[in-house]
């Protein structure tokens, strides 16, 4: 049987590599330097990084690092999902 681990880290390193988009993004999206850019793109790419490190996650569900991407990437991929609309990231005007 082959080791888990190696997914375990895809799924972990997917998940912080989406969240800290995700952070960049709001950040952007809030000082206003999305000019002629749409950020709902790049919230799409999120939750697509999210799905797929939610996925690695739960098939690596043994390993540390594989709970950590599952659990997270899930909780990440609700945020993008059902909470951060992309009205919100036009910033305050």
């Amino acid at each position: 049987m082959r080791s888990s681990k190696p997914i375990g880290w895809t799924s972990f390193a997917l998940f912080i590599l989406s969240a800290l988009v995700l952070v960049a993004v709001i950040i952007l999206a809030r000082e206003g330097l999305f000019e002629g850019v749409n950020p709902g793109a790049f919230l799409w790419i999120i939750g697509g990084l999210s799905l797929i490190s939610t996925v690695l996650g739960f098939v690596s569900f043994k390993t540390l690092q594989g709970k950590i991407g599952a659990i997270g990437s899930l909780f990440l991929l609700a945020m993008v999902l059902f909470v951060t609309p992309t009205s919100s990231l036009r910033g305050p005007f």
